[in-house]
């Protein structure tokens, strides 16, 4: 879901300008029946969202509202394997580890003006970037006011590439710091304990269970 995500303060709709990237609805408001708001207290049906049943407003945890994306709407919508702004963010990074952050800072805007125009048609919907003055770091957790060549390109890919399937690949290949950033079952105790995030989809159980290539091998455990 998108709820507590990067692309949730991204898209915020209650934003005058939310990113186009990042588009989702909040289909559930809190509902508060002790004197002080208590988020225990269940979640309601804003009929932003069509379905029946409380998963149609409800995240997962039941606690919480489900943020629905809005980026592909159909079951059907056909998610690019390539784009024209993948190619930009793949030009920048090129650029970034060269040292030419002139050339880096150009790449990340044309993909950024290729957006359109703001809702008060007073200039593009995500303005232009300023020039960072050096590479930086990858950071954990984000910080937003570093305004370093990694900062950016981190946050700009994150949100161009949302939900086409890219992002365990980039942490991956970038070792990012986000992999050591707790667990992500924090209820799971002792030797279970998730000291780092995946940045892969592990074998199936059933696979390694099946296949007779995988039966001993270590990747299955």
């Amino acid at each position: 879901g998108v709820w507590g995500t990067r692309a949730q303060r991204l898209g915020d709709p209650t934003l005058t300008d939310p990113d186009p990237r990042t588009p989702y609805t909040i289909c559930g408001t809190w509902v508060d029946t002790s004197p002080s708001p208590d988020p225990e207290d269940g979640v309601a049906s804003t009929d932003a969202c069509a379905g029946s049943g409380s998963g149609a407003h409800q995240g997962a945890d039941g606690l919480t509202a489900h943020y629905r994306q809005d980026k592909y709407p159909e079951r059907g919508s056909d998610i690019p394997r390539v784009s024209g702004v993948e190619m930009r963010m793949i030009q920048a990074e090129e650029a970034m580890l060269d040292g030419r952050l002139d050339d880096f800072i150009v790449f990340i805007n044309e993909a950024r003006a290729s957006y359109g125009d703001n809702a008060a048609g007073t200039g593009d919907v995500l303005p232009a970037l300023t020039a960072p003055t050096e590479v930086g770091e990858l950071d954990w957790p984000y910080d937003d006011t570093l305004g370093d060549a990694w900062s950016i390109l981190d946050e700009e890919r994150y949100a161009t590439l949302w939900l086409t399937g890219k992002r365990f690949y980039d942490l991956d290949r970038w070792n990012h710091p986000f992999l050591d950033g707790g667990f992500l079952a924090p209820n799971i105790p002792g030797a279970n304990a998730i000291a780092r995030r995946a940045s892969c989809m592990p074998v199936p159980k059933n696979e390694c269970e099946l296949n007779p290539n995988l039966q001993g091998d270590s990747i299955c455990g």
